[in-house]
């Protein structure tokens, strides 16, 4: 069965998704956390400029917000990046199952949403409505977030 996000980690895609939408510009690659639930909800957010220039540097982008502390406590995290600024991986070209209605040349950015459950990526065009785009248009191929210990699972 495939992974579903919960209404919580959908609506924190959204609210990133919109307040980037409204303010007319994603403007550098930032990866924006969520800690905690309802009343007790945190944010967090690390810039990742470059990080989708190449195969080496979005591994050197992806091993340092693993090694941070308060990304690897995250309950989710939205990556937002500017089409423009992806060039590894290639995800229009490279994957087969790109939506035709929104041709190889549009202007918009990426929202991926990476929980330890799974990731969903949606293209926002600059005009038009967000696209949930199939699995193999994913940003990231690795797990992002680690998976939680036993221990820490008990405590929950």
């Amino acid at each position: 069965m495939a992974w579903e996000p919960s209404e919580a980690q959908t609506a924190f895609w959204r609210e990133c998704a919109e307040q980037a939408s409204e303010s007319g510009e994603v403007t550098s690659t930032e990866l924006r956390l969520l800690h905690g639930q309802g009343d007790t909800r945190t944010y967090g957010s690390i810039r990742l400029d470059g990080a989708f220039a190449s195969c080496e540097s979005l591994a050197s982008a992806c091993a340092f917000v693993r090694s941070q502390s308060f990304a690897a406590e995250a309950d989710a995290a939205v990556l937002l990046v500017r089409k423009r600024d992806v060039v590894f991986p290639c995800v229009c070209y490279a994957s087969l199952q790109w939506p035709e209605e929104l041709g190889w040349d549009c202007e918009g950015f990426f929202a991926e949403l990476v929980t330890r459950e799974g990731t969903r990526t949606w293209f926002l065009p600059d005009l038009g409505a967000p696209m949930l785009l199939p699995q193999d248009c994913r940003l990231l191929e690795d797990a992002l977030l680690p998976a939680r210990s036993k221990d820490a699972e008990d405590v929950m």
